[in-house]
């Protein structure tokens, strides 16, 4: 699709989604008004992360935190030529996940920023086709290990583009980097967790009780992007309720 696309703009869609009338139009002239965007999304009815859900169209557009947690990729619209320069979706990762955030994270490191047009709701039907896949979370896990070593390490085949000035990049990676390091070890202890405790309900309360106790401690020394990273997956914590087999 990318090496056959010949226009200004390249819209990547998924395949289980019904799109509003305008809304490439709508997106565009986003786009263009704000030329420092090296994605822009709209909102969607359903996504993994819901940070972009919405369940009716608004007027808002917004420039979201960068190494915040970055909006599923139901639809990225970005110019062609910056996502060819960044070197196009990572395709060492397998079908499932990852390659979305992989992609926020070459645009935050050059500078670039992420932007949510709230005006476009498009209807998604959430792992639609990710649910039909043979151990879909095994995958899960597989990518999410990829995007931890590449971000926490010092690659150097992570593209810096002309606009970037190189110390802005360097800042910016050292952020990644950063931010890298606490997802890390945010699912290392959520994974030890589950594996110790058999209860599913068990095993949640337990992850979100850990995780709390994790960012009361550490929360004020993490920097800047990171701590909107552990903000953003703290909030998205459930409230558990006691029931059968949850107790001690």
């Amino acid at each position: 699709g990318l090496a056959a696309a010949r226009g200004t703009y390249v819209a990547f869609c998924n395949n289980d989604i019904v799109l509003p009338p305008g809304w490439a139009s709508t997106l565009v002239a986003t786009a263009e008004a704000r030329p420092e965007a090296g994605i822009v999304v709209p909102a969607v009815t359903a996504a993994g992360n819901p940070v972009s859900v919405r369940a009716q169209p608004g007027e808002a557009v917004t420039t979201l935190p960068p190494f915040s947690p970055p909006p599923s990729a139901v639809v990225y619209l970005m110019r062609r030529d910056v996502i060819g320069a960044l070197g196009g979706w990572g395709e060492q990762y397998p079908v499932a996940s990852g390659e979305d955030v992989d992609l926020a994270f070459k645009v935050w490191v050059n500078d670039l920023d992420v932007v949510l047009d709230e005006r476009v709701l498009v209807d998604h039907v959430g792992k639609a086709s990710a649910s039909r896949l043979d151990d879909w979370q095994g995958l899960w896990a597989r990518n999410r290990r990829l995007f931890l070593d590449h971000w926490q390490g010092d690659d150097p085949a992570t593209t810096r583009l002309d606009s970037c000035a190189p110390a802005r990049f360097d800042r910016n990676r050292a952020t990644a980097r950063a931010v890298a390091g606490w997802m890390d070890r945010f699912f290392t202890a959520r994974d030890l967790t589950r594996r110790r405790i058999p209860s599913p309900r068990r095993a949640g309360a337990a992850v979100v009780d850990r995780a709390r106790r994790w960012w009361q401690r550490h929360g004020a020394d993490l920097p800047g992007p990171a701590a909107r990273m552990a903000r953003g997956t703290r909030d998205r914590l459930p409230r558990f309720r006691p029931g059968p087999g949850s107790g001690p």
